[in-house]
């Protein structure tokens, strides 16, 4: 791959600066530094590609040569606080502040702290709500991003566990109902906002319809059935059970289907016969009906408490059940679905296996196990790669991607597990299978192009963002980060104008409130294409511009 044109360090821009000034200068200054700014490259290169430890040993030859070397001086900074050592990080960043006060490269290093807090401040909001503490969980996402979450994976889990609050549903709602309006092409929300809708026996209508939209995503088909299934004994659902048997096969649903048509018209027989003959039942055969049928009331008011999402309710009616007798089946299993909401899949799996064992019949059991099951291991392998056990995490996202084939969310683990173990070429085809299953999601194209490049593969990053859809691209075309490893594939295959062009694009964009390091990189980056192309002038006038901006 060809090297990318080097991103000087403010000092190393001066001596630049001064030598487009005057040619004699230049050539000096060029000679002077010629082996620390190919060690600069370097190192950058191993940065952004994840290798953290090869760019600390570069830039520790660089101080070799020049100690107080500013750009060297950052990224060691930077080096080490990503490997925890504050002390270090901090000598690193006092020696900056003494040759270069307001160098970005502090900042830089300053704000990753940030970021890394609040990394731990969203996972620890996740762990949270996968156990069911849906209230602390939004106390951390509201600090974090407020009222709005930013778009993309973070409003999804943001407004999906809101929705699981009592008095936080209609919010969440109402955002996903904005996000459609703003992305009617991602279908995401729309599936997430349609599950949500089913959890309550008023909306599930709704939410049905916007889960019949989306017939080729796995995520929406069960959500579509799971919704049925709640409903397989209410007679008023029958319809809509058969126009989903037309289109999918599943035998238990349909089992179910023809059982409530079977107790219909056993219920219309009976009614006949009494209506004709009076009853003929003996005292003790009235008492067991009304206890059955008590219990039966019990259960109904425990699983409308369970579909209107009253959690905590639901629980205390199937306990209650369960007290009376440890074995009903129909209790425990929902207690399964009361952890499977909880997103406590392991608690999940012990009180479903338990009402299988009691004689369950339910037609969404052995469907609700192995979702079960899934979302286990799903998780297992999440903690692995937080925790940067990458072999581990490696090894659950492959046994999910096997129990739950074409799974996105099992694809996008293992692909981005093998993009943080620097395994980029591995990483490919799973993006390319998850960009099959949803087009239009930006995670899977992002994914995808910087795999590839990273790959060492810069045409066909390219080729593939010319096939990114016009929303996913337009999108991309926002995010200066992204542009700037577009811009790096184009000077990669020597297309240095349309590079420029990209960069150029990308200071024209908003930045961050906490990007100025991102735009001074960007600057210094499109700054290199123009002397490379011998465009001095201009590139004096953007080095000037990042001094007098610092």
């Amino acid at each position: 791959m060809k090297n990318l044109p080097p991103i000087r360090t403010l000092t190393v821009t001066l001596a630049l600066c001064a030598g487009m000034l005057g040619a004699t200068a230049m050539a000096r200054a060029q000679g002077n530094t010629s082996t620390t700014a190919a060690l600069l490259d370097k190192a950058h290169s191993l940065e952004v590609k994840g290798r953290m430890d090869m760019a600390a040993q570069t830039w520790q030859q660089v101080l070799l040569a020049d100690p107080n070397n500013p750009e060297a001086l950052g990224g060691l900074a930077r080096a080490a606080k990503l490997a925890g050592n504050q002390q270090q990080a901090k000598q690193y960043l006092d020696r900056l502040r003494a040759v270069s006060p307001n160098d970005p490269n502090i900042e830089r290093a300053e704000n990753m702290m940030t970021q890394q807090n609040q990394l731990q401040q969203l996972q620890q909001a996740g762990k949270l709500a996968q156990s069911g503490q849906y209230a602390q969980a939004m106390n951390i996402y509201r600090q974090v991003f407020g009222g709005t979450p930013p778009p993309g994976d973070w409003a999804l889990a943001y407004y999906e566990t809101e929705s699981a609050t009592e008095d936080g549903r209609p919010h969440a709602i109402a955002g996903l109902r904005s996000l459609i309006d703003k992305y009617p092409q991602d279908s995401r929300y729309q599936i997430s906002l349609g599950r949500i809708l089913t959890y309550n026996p008023t909306t599930r209508a709704e939410g049905r319809r916007y889960l019949e939209r989306h017939p080729s995503d796995p995520g929406a088909v069960e959500a579509l059935r799971q919704s049925l299934t709640w409903d397989a004994q209410n007679p008023a659902a029958l319809s809509d059970i058969r126009s989903y048997l037309a289109k999918h096969k599943d035998p238990a649903l349909e089992m179910a289907m023809k059982s409530t048509q079977a107790r219909v018209a056993a219920s219309v027989r009976t009614g006949a016969r009494t209506a004709a003959q009076g009853p003929a039942m003996t005292p003790e055969e009235q008492a067991e009906i009304v206890a059955n049928r008590q219990v039966s009331q019990e259960e109904q008011a425990a699983y409308a408490a369970l579909n209107g999402k009253r959690l905590t309710e639901a629980e205390e009616r199937f306990k209650a059940l369960l007290a009376k007798n440890p074995d009903n089946p129909r209790a425990l299993a929902g207690m399964g679905y009361i952890r499977m909401q909880q997103s406590n899949f392991g608690g999940a799996i012990s009180f479903l296996e338990q009402a299988k064992q009691d004689g369950a019949r339910d037609a969404g059991l052995e469907n609700a196990l192995s979702t079960s099951r899934f979302w286990y291991t799903m998780g297992e392998g999440t903690s692995a790669l937080n925790e940067n056990d990458l072999t581990t995490a490696e090894k659950h996202f492959r046994t999910a991607l096997d129990m739950k084939t074409g799974s996105p969310e099992a694809l996008e683990g293992l692909a981005g597990t093998l993009m943080k173990a620097q395994q980029p070429e591995a990483a490919v085809p799973y993006y390319e299978q998850y960009i099959r299953l949803r087009a239009s999601g930006i995670t899977g194209w992002r994914g995808l192009f910087t795999a590839q490049y990273q790959a060492g593969n810069a045409a066909l990053a390219l080729a593939t963002e010319r096939k990114m859809p016009a929303g996913v691209r337009a999108q991309l075309m926002k995010d200066p980060d992204f542009l700037r490893t577009l811009a790096s594939a184009y000077s990669a295959v020597g297309r240095d104008a349309d590079a420029q062009r990209v960069l150029k694009g990308a200071l024209e964009l908003p930045f961050p409130t906490d990007g100025r390091g991102i735009k001074i990189e960007t600057q210094l980056q499109y700054a290199g294409l123009l002397l490379a192309g011998n465009h001095r002038d201009q590139a004096a006038g953007l080095y000037r511009q990042v001094l007098s901006e610092d």
